[in-house]
Protein backbone atom coordinates (compact mmCIF):
# COMPACT_ATOMS: atom_id res chain seq x y z
CA UNK A 1 0.00 0.00 0.00
CA UNK A 2 1.43 3.67 -1.31
CA UNK A 3 1.69 6.17 1.66
CA UNK A 4 0.84 9.40 -0.62
CA UNK A 5 1.21 11.51 2.65
CA UNK A 6 4.56 10.14 3.64
CA UNK A 7 5.65 10.25 -0.24
CA UNK A 8 4.98 14.06 -0.53
CA UNK A 9 6.39 15.06 2.90
CA UNK A 10 9.68 12.98 1.72
CA UNK A 11 10.11 14.75 -1.47
CA UNK A 12 9.05 18.44 0.06
CA UNK A 13 12.04 18.23 2.63
CA UNK A 14 14.22 17.23 0.20
CA UNK A 15 17.56 18.19 1.21
CA UNK A 16 16.62 20.02 4.21
CA UNK A 17 15.34 16.07 6.88
CA UNK A 18 15.43 14.10 3.50
CA UNK A 19 17.87 12.70 0.26
CA UNK A 20 16.34 12.13 -3.17
CA UNK A 21 19.62 11.13 -5.41
CA UNK A 22 19.94 9.55 -8.84
CA UNK A 23 23.12 8.05 -8.48
CA UNK A 24 25.41 5.04 -11.32
CA UNK A 25 27.35 1.82 -9.44
CA UNK A 26 30.58 1.01 -12.07
CA UNK A 27 32.03 -2.54 -11.66
CA UNK A 28 33.75 -2.73 -8.57
CA UNK A 29 32.57 -0.09 -7.00
CA UNK A 30 31.18 0.60 -3.38
CA UNK A 31 29.62 4.05 -2.39
CA UNK A 32 29.07 5.21 0.89
CA UNK A 33 27.33 8.28 2.43
CA UNK A 34 27.16 9.65 5.97
CA UNK A 35 23.80 10.66 7.37
CA UNK A 36 22.49 11.94 10.87
CA UNK A 37 19.51 10.31 12.24
CA UNK A 38 16.64 13.15 13.68
CA UNK A 39 16.01 10.08 16.34
CA UNK A 40 12.28 11.84 16.15
CA UNK A 41 11.05 9.45 13.46
CA UNK A 42 12.66 6.09 11.19
CA UNK A 43 15.49 6.23 9.60
CA UNK A 44 14.31 4.62 6.34
CA UNK A 45 16.73 3.90 3.68
CA UNK A 46 15.84 2.47 -0.34
CA UNK A 47 17.39 2.00 -3.24
CA UNK A 48 15.83 1.01 -6.59
CA UNK A 49 17.34 0.05 -10.10
CA UNK A 50 15.81 -0.73 -13.66
CA UNK A 51 17.78 -4.52 -14.37
CA UNK A 52 19.03 -5.57 -17.37
CA UNK A 53 16.78 -7.78 -19.43
CA UNK A 54 17.93 -10.93 -17.94
CA UNK A 55 16.85 -15.16 -18.92
CA UNK A 56 13.33 -15.22 -19.87
CA UNK A 57 10.45 -16.90 -17.19
CA UNK A 58 8.42 -19.66 -19.23
CA UNK A 59 5.64 -18.98 -16.65
CA UNK A 60 6.41 -20.26 -13.87
CA UNK A 61 4.78 -18.18 -10.81
CA UNK A 62 6.59 -16.82 -7.91
CA UNK A 63 9.82 -17.87 -9.28
CA UNK A 64 11.64 -18.82 -6.43
CA UNK A 65 15.65 -18.65 -8.48
CA UNK A 66 16.92 -15.24 -8.74
CA UNK A 67 17.19 -13.95 -11.90
CA UNK A 68 18.86 -10.59 -11.35
CA UNK A 69 21.32 -9.84 -13.87
CA UNK A 70 22.86 -6.30 -11.91
CA UNK A 71 22.31 -7.74 -8.07
CA UNK A 72 22.29 -4.15 -6.23
CA UNK A 73 23.21 -4.25 -2.30
CA UNK A 74 22.79 -1.69 1.00
CA UNK A 75 23.92 -1.84 4.07
CA UNK A 76 23.70 0.66 6.76
CA UNK A 77 25.78 0.80 9.63
CA UNK A 78 27.03 2.22 13.35
CA UNK A 79 29.28 0.91 15.16
CA UNK A 80 29.36 -2.69 15.63
CA UNK A 81 25.86 -2.76 14.18
CA UNK A 82 24.81 -3.85 10.94
CA UNK A 83 21.04 -3.13 9.01
CA UNK A 84 19.68 -5.44 5.97
CA UNK A 85 17.15 -4.89 3.87
CA UNK A 86 13.98 -6.30 4.01
CA UNK A 87 13.15 -9.40 2.26
CA UNK A 88 10.74 -12.17 1.37
CA UNK A 89 10.25 -15.53 3.33
CA UNK A 90 6.49 -16.73 1.64
CA UNK A 91 3.95 -14.69 -0.13
CA UNK A 92 2.75 -13.28 3.29
CA UNK A 93 6.34 -13.23 5.48
CA UNK A 94 9.50 -11.42 5.45
CA UNK A 95 12.51 -10.97 7.65
CA UNK A 96 15.82 -8.51 6.99
CA UNK A 97 18.91 -10.37 5.44
CA UNK A 98 20.83 -10.41 2.29
CA UNK A 99 18.49 -10.11 -0.61
CA UNK A 100 19.54 -11.39 -4.10
CA UNK A 101 16.19 -11.23 -6.07
CA UNK A 102 14.64 -7.99 -6.06
CA UNK A 103 15.53 -4.77 -8.15
CA UNK A 104 14.39 -2.88 -4.91
CA UNK A 105 15.66 -2.93 -0.85
CA UNK A 106 14.57 -1.28 1.68
CA UNK A 107 15.83 -0.56 5.48
CA UNK A 108 13.70 0.57 7.79
CA UNK A 109 16.15 1.86 11.54
CA UNK A 110 13.39 2.38 14.28
CA UNK A 111 14.03 4.83 17.00
CA UNK A 112 17.47 4.99 15.66
CA UNK A 113 20.25 7.20 18.39
CA UNK A 114 19.57 11.59 17.77
CA UNK A 115 22.45 12.82 16.05
CA UNK A 116 24.08 9.44 15.42
CA UNK A 117 26.12 8.98 12.38
CA UNK A 118 24.50 5.90 10.06
CA UNK A 119 26.83 5.22 7.27
CA UNK A 120 24.84 4.17 4.19
CA UNK A 121 27.12 1.36 1.52
CA UNK A 122 25.40 0.40 -1.71
CA UNK A 123 27.30 -2.22 -3.67
CA UNK A 124 27.55 -4.86 -5.74
CA UNK A 125 27.48 -8.86 -6.22
CA UNK A 126 29.53 -10.35 -8.72
CA UNK A 127 30.39 -8.98 -12.41
CA UNK A 128 27.66 -5.91 -13.47
CA UNK A 129 26.07 -6.46 -16.97
CA UNK A 130 27.35 -2.68 -17.37
CA UNK A 131 27.41 0.65 -14.81
CA UNK A 132 23.92 0.40 -12.70
CA UNK A 133 21.82 4.09 -12.39
CA UNK A 134 19.88 3.48 -9.55
CA UNK A 135 17.73 5.87 -7.06
CA UNK A 136 18.87 6.68 -3.65
CA UNK A 137 15.83 7.62 -1.41
CA UNK A 138 16.22 8.68 2.87
CA UNK A 139 14.24 9.86 5.66
CA UNK A 140 14.03 10.66 8.82
CA UNK A 141 17.75 12.52 8.64
CA UNK A 142 19.43 16.06 10.34
CA UNK A 143 18.39 19.11 8.38
CA UNK A 144 20.91 21.30 9.92
CA UNK A 145 24.17 18.71 8.61
CA UNK A 146 25.27 18.62 5.39
CA UNK A 147 23.57 15.51 3.81
CA UNK A 148 24.71 12.89 0.84
CA UNK A 149 27.75 12.44 1.84
CA UNK A 150 29.77 10.06 -0.46
CA UNK A 151 33.35 8.54 -0.56
CA UNK A 152 34.17 7.28 -4.17
CA UNK A 153 37.61 5.87 -4.66
CA UNK A 154 39.19 5.32 -8.13
CA UNK A 155 42.20 6.05 -7.09
CA UNK A 156 44.90 3.83 -4.66
CA UNK A 157 45.65 7.62 -3.60
CA UNK A 158 42.91 9.05 -3.42
CA UNK A 159 39.25 9.52 -2.12
CA UNK A 160 36.59 12.04 -3.93
CA UNK A 161 34.05 13.14 -1.37
CA UNK A 162 31.14 15.27 -2.63
CA UNK A 163 27.88 16.17 -0.39
CA UNK A 164 24.99 18.42 -0.55
CA UNK A 165 24.68 21.32 1.95
CA UNK A 166 21.61 21.95 3.99
CA UNK A 167 19.03 23.77 2.80
CA UNK A 168 20.15 26.70 3.97
CA UNK A 169 23.25 26.85 1.79
CA UNK A 170 25.55 26.82 5.05
CA UNK A 171 29.09 26.30 4.82
CA UNK A 172 30.63 22.90 5.75
CA UNK A 173 33.54 21.37 7.30
CA UNK A 174 35.49 18.12 6.62
CA UNK A 175 38.07 16.48 9.51
CA UNK A 176 39.58 12.97 9.09
CA UNK A 177 40.78 10.52 11.72
CA UNK A 178 42.64 7.04 10.93
CA UNK A 179 41.03 5.01 13.44
CA UNK A 180 37.58 6.01 13.06
CA UNK A 181 37.38 7.94 16.09
CA UNK A 182 35.99 11.86 16.29
CA UNK A 183 34.82 14.31 18.35
CA UNK A 184 32.51 17.06 17.75
CA UNK A 185 33.72 20.87 17.22
CA UNK A 186 33.30 23.34 20.07
CA UNK A 187 30.43 25.56 19.35
CA UNK A 188 31.54 29.18 18.69
CA UNK A 189 35.07 28.17 18.04
CA UNK A 190 36.61 28.47 14.87
CA UNK A 191 38.44 25.36 13.24
CA UNK A 192 41.13 25.68 10.03
CA UNK A 193 42.73 23.29 7.86
CA UNK A 194 44.83 21.20 10.08
CA UNK A 195 43.36 22.12 13.22
CA UNK A 196 42.09 19.05 15.72
CA UNK A 197 38.69 18.10 16.60
CA UNK A 198 38.25 17.85 20.54
CA UNK A 199 37.52 14.23 20.89
CA UNK A 200 39.55 13.54 17.46
CA UNK A 201 39.66 14.20 14.13
CA UNK A 202 41.78 16.53 11.93
CA UNK A 203 40.42 19.40 9.78
CA UNK A 204 40.49 18.31 6.07
CA UNK A 205 38.57 20.84 4.39
CA UNK A 206 36.19 24.02 5.18
CA UNK A 207 34.42 26.43 2.66
CA UNK A 208 31.20 26.35 0.66
CA UNK A 209 32.15 23.40 -2.15
CA UNK A 210 30.12 20.43 -2.48
CA UNK A 211 32.76 18.32 -3.25
CA UNK A 212 36.53 17.32 -2.03
CA UNK A 213 39.66 15.20 -3.06
CA UNK A 214 41.87 13.93 -0.48
CA UNK A 215 44.45 13.08 -2.59
CA UNK A 216 48.34 11.43 -1.39
CA UNK A 217 46.85 8.84 0.59
CA UNK A 218 48.49 5.35 1.15
CA UNK A 219 47.65 2.66 -0.57
CA UNK A 220 45.71 -0.51 2.01
CA UNK A 221 44.60 2.22 4.82
CA UNK A 222 41.49 3.39 6.24
CA UNK A 223 40.50 6.58 6.14
CA UNK A 224 37.26 7.95 7.78
CA UNK A 225 35.43 11.33 7.64
CA UNK A 226 33.02 13.21 9.50
CA UNK A 227 31.23 16.45 8.66
CA UNK A 228 28.95 19.48 9.76
CA UNK A 229 27.64 22.47 8.58
CA UNK A 230 29.05 25.81 10.21
CA UNK A 231 25.61 27.76 11.32
CA UNK A 232 24.86 31.48 11.18
CA UNK A 233 25.01 31.42 15.46
CA UNK A 234 28.46 30.22 14.79
CA UNK A 235 27.30 26.51 16.00
CA UNK A 236 27.72 23.46 14.53
CA UNK A 237 25.12 20.95 13.29
CA UNK A 238 25.06 17.46 15.20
Amino acid sequence: MLNAKKAAEVISSRNNGSVISELNLSQGQTQAMDVYATGTEDLVVSISWTDPPGPENEGTANLSTPVLVNDLDIRITEGANTYYPFKLTSLTTNTTGDNIVDPFEKIIISSPTPGTIYTITVSHKGTLDSSQDYSLIVSGIDGNSPNSFASVSNDPNQIDLSWNKNSNNNDVIIAWSSNGTFGNPTDQSTYNVGNSIPGGGTVLYKGSATSYNHSSLSENTHYYYKMWSILPSGDYSA
